[in-house]
């Protein structure tokens, strides 16, 4: 049977997400120290304190998922040798954890990469404001 492993995007955050993998994993912890050396982010206190309005920064968060991501894909793997989806995919952003996961990006290129896109998507949300919406079951006429 096919195997695949889907990495989430932007939306999936938490303040205090991955911390019991950062608490139990020397891996986890070395991973947050050489994402902080490449990007000048100070992880612990970003992902583990917030607040959540300072994570849910796209420049913020964009790097805290992906390392997160990476860090819960690295500690599956050493832990679970045997576990070798067939394909790996995400979400939006996810997509740049899972070409990580593929071995396209190593690592602190991985880190730079979503680093840039976040804050290249924050400064294009700042000169170009709106809004989003999602909605659900009304008609177009009701709509209009």
């Amino acid at each position: 049977m096919a195997s695949a492993i889907v990495f989430p995007g932007q939306g999936a955050q938490s303040v205090g997400m991955g911390k019991d993998l950062y608490q139990k994993n020397d891996l986890v912890l070395h991973l947050f120290q050489k994402a902080g050396e490449r990007t000048g982010i100070d992880f612990e206190s970003l992902i583990f304190e917030g607040p959540e309005s300072v994570l849910k920064e796209t420049k913020n968060l964009q790097p805290a998922i992906t390392l997160i991501n990476i860090a819960t894909w690295q500690t599956l793997i050493r832990e679970s040798p045997h576990i070798s989806p067939n394909y790996v995919l995400g979400h939006s952003l996810g997509e740049i954890s899972a070409l990580h996961a593929a071995g396209c990006l190593d690592f602190e290129d991985t880190m730079e990469l979503v680093l840039k896109r976040g804050r290249f998507m924050q400064e294009c949300a700042e000169k170009n404001p709106g809004i989003m919406l999602a909605v659900l079951g009304l008609s177009a006429e009701k709509l209009r």
